[in-house]
C-alpha cells in the first residue's frame, strides 16, 4: 500500500471514528440529563455508573430532602454546592467521598430550625475551612454542629 492510500484509509477511519464517538456522546449526554439529581451525585461519589436502584442513590435523595427543608437553597444547589465543595478539598489533597461531606452537613445542621441558621455555602465554606487546617472530617462535623449556630447568631446580632 503507498503512502497516499494510507493516507486516504487513515482519514476515512478518522472521520468514522469521529461521526460514531459524536454520536455516542450525544446519547450519553441526553441519557444522562434524563438522571435524578441524586442518582447523577451518586455516579459522581462512585466515579461511573451506578445503578437507579443502588442503595446509595435512595441516600442521596433523602440528604437532599432534609437538607433542602433545613437552609434556603434548593436540592439543585445543594447538589451543586457538594460537588463544588467535594472539588475544593481534592485541590487541597483532602479526599472525601461526596456521599461523606453530605453526611456531615446533614449531622452538622441536624438540630438547625428550618430556613434559620445560613446558606448551605456557608457551612460547606466552614467545613472547607477547618479541613485545611487539618481536621478529619469527624472533627470537622462536630465542630461544626456546635459552633456554627452561635457564630451565626452572633453575625446577626452586630
Amino acid at each position: 500500500m503507498g503512502f497516499r492510500q494510507t493516507l486516504i484509509l487513515v482519514v476515512c477511519l478518522t472521520l468514522s471514528l469521529l461521526m460514531f464517538g459524536c454520536g455516542g456522546r450525544e446519547e450519553a449526554s441526553s441519557a444522562s440529563s434524563n438522571k435524578s439529581i441524586e442518582h447523577k451525585l451518586a455516579e459522581v461519589n462512585k466515579g461511573g455508573y451506578v445503578s437507579e436502584e443502588d442503595i446509595s442513590v435512595n441516600r442521596f435523595r433523602f440528604l437532599l430532602t432534609q437538607l433542602s427543608d433545613r437552609l434556603p437553597e434548593s436540592r439543585e444547589k445543594i447538589a451543586d454546592i457538594s460537588v463544588y465543595g467535594q472539588n475544593d478539598l481534592r485541590k487541597i489533597g483532602v479526599a472525601e467521598s461526596l456521599l461523606n461531606i453530605m453526611e456531615g452537613m446533614y449531622q452538622a445542621t441536624i438540630f438547625v430550625k428550618p430556613k434559620t441558621q445560613g446558606e448551605y455555602a456557608e457551612w460547606i465554606a466552614a467545613y472547607l475551612t477547618v479541613r485545611e487546617q487539618g481536621l478529619s472530617h469527624d472533627e470537622a462535623v462536630d465542630g461544626l454542629a456546635k459552633m456554627f449556630p452561635a457564630i451565626r447568631s452572633k453575625i446577626s446580632k452586630k
